[in-house]
């Protein structure tokens, strides 16, 4: 993302004339689309875009990629999912930008336009109620709206992340400030099922449902040292069952045959790296993969934790949970039930979320409305941008969660790119973010994990206090 020499005496001002639009760009916007390799196991195209501002003869680049995903919730906007479709909407955007009565150099007006072009397209092609950047596709939007983004911080002189802290200020209606920057808790993924899983049964189906394990160090003193626990575990984990077969996360797909052997397994893998009280147990059902309504039309959904199983109801669900979470030290449970059974939210938010996490992925959808409308049935939200699909929605969305007292974790997708250009880290250090979902803490996850700690670094180095989220997530939620 953005680099340059910033000294802290510049940073609150190119805060605040970011979101005043103080300085104006109207014309000569350039974006240029292309293809990246994603992160998943087998080779996974994402689509990514450069921006190019030029101002009193000076150049100011930014780039956004927009990560695909291998699942996803029923209410997310759809991607078009096919370059050269995508590459010509980008073009249409690009024309839109260039017609002069936008200024470039503020994302709320190329929000705007964006928005636009999205309408006009989502007519073209004659979707019927499409989520928004449905017409432009959730890909071009994201990658689009951030490449801008990071371009504009590239003018004002501040990094990106105290961009996107400053975009979400105003939409809250709050001071320019600095104050407060936490470094995420990262949820560190090491046992792939459901669709990550890395193996199979002889009929194609996973032999677990409950799609991926996550560790969460919160007795780390900091970043550095949750990467560190993180990684003993994994490896301890992988001397235990004597296979490194990877997931679609980079984390490992055993022959298990019970949700409660992940949950053992996991638990043993903390234990036997002397872990246990400081690293604890994060679970991503995807529910949703695993259950559908009784009948058609039906409110009342049917859950089978693996292939084969007597399906649970919602109640029974929620007591599968309340019984995990009395055994194992599980903290959070994201996705715990189908996207579409409210009522079952409402019940397991009743029965645990008064001590532990109850966080929406599929539920929300990263979207404000969806947020509002579900509110009494989490204590948290997962966030993907490109499920938001532009920079200033992802922003509304936390703006709403906070207001709400939710916890946030930003997160990668399972076709995220490696390297600086998934937003994600800039994210967690803008939004004061409790979490972050990174998936392994290896391999091609590895350098997502590492621009964390650099962007940490650098904002330490600008003076600014940046405090680790392990200890407040520790109070805010019991084991």
């Amino acid at each position: 993302m953005s680099h340059g020499r910033v000294y802290m005496s510049d940073v609150l001002k190119g805060m605040k004339d970011l979101v005043s639009g103080r300085d104006k760009i109207s014309k000569g916007v350039r974006l240029i689309s292309s293809q990246y390799t994603g992160t998943k196991v087998l080779p996974f195209k994402t689509f990514g875009v450069t921006a190019r501002l030029e101002r009193d003869g000076k150049v100011y680049l930014g780039t956004g990629v927009a990560p695909m995903a291998t699942s996803g919730g029923v209410r997310e906007p759809e991607a078009v999912k096919d370059f050269r479709l995508a590459v010509a909407h980008l073009a249409r955007l690009e024309e839109r930008l260039n017609r002069g009565d936008k200024n470039l150099l503020n994302p709320l007006e190329v929000e705007e336009a964006v928005l636009e072009v999205d309408t006009i397209l989502a007519k073209e092609r004659k979707l019927s109620n499409p989520r928004p950047t449905s017409g432009i596709g959730s890909e071009v939007a994201i990658a689009s709206t951030v490449a801008l983004l990071d371009a504009e911080a590239a003018y004002y002189g501040i990094p990106t992340a105290l961009a996107m802290r400053a975009l979400l200020l105003h939409l809250q209606g709050k001071d320019m400030n600095v104050d407060g920057l936490v470094s995420p808790l990262p949820k560190f993924n090491i046992l792939n099922y459901g669709k990550h899983s890395g193996t199979k049964r002889e009929d194609g189906l996973p032999h677990i449902w409950i799609q991926e394990t996550k560790v969460a160090p919160i007795g780390a003193k900091d970043f550095e040292e949750a990467v560190s626990m993180g990684t003993e575990v994994l490896e301890k984990l992988i001397k235990i069952v004597g296979v490194d077969n990877i997931g679609f996360e980079a984390g490992i797909s055993p022959v298990l045959t019970s949700p409660e052997q992940i949950y053992e397994l996991t638990t043993k893998a903390i234990e036997k790296a002397g872990l246990a009280g400081k690293v604890v147990i994060a679970a991503d059902a995807a529910a949703s993969e695993f259950s559908d309504p009784v009948k058609a039309g039906s409110d009342k959904f049917e859950y089978r934790l693996y292939p084969g199983e007597k399906p649970l109801d919602a109640d029974g669900m929620v007591k599968f949970w309340e019984e995990m979470t009395r055994r194992y030290p599980i903290i959070s449970i994201e996705d715990g039930m189908n996207s579409e059974d409210s009522k079952g939210w409402k019940m397991l938010m009743s029965s645990l979320g008064g001590k532990k996490e109850i966080q929406g992925d599929d539920l929300f959808v990263t979207d404000p409305d969806e947020i509002t409308h579900f509110s009494d049935c989490a204590n948290s939200v997962l966030i993907k941008p490109n499920q938001a699909g532009t920079i200033v929605r992802t922003m509304k969305a936390i703006a709403v969660a906070r207001k709400l007292g939710y916890t946030i974790s930003p997160s990668h997708r399972s076709g995220k790119v490696p390297g600086g250009y998934g937003i994600i880290p800039e994210l967690c250090l803008g939004t004061q973010a409790e979490w972050i979902k990174p998936g392994a803490p290896r391999r091609e996850r590895a350098g997502f994990v590492n621009n964390v700690t650099t962007m940490i670094n650098e904002l330490k180095m600008l003076g600014i206090k940046v405090e680790f989220a392990g200890s407040r997530v520790a109070k805010r939620f019991q084991v």
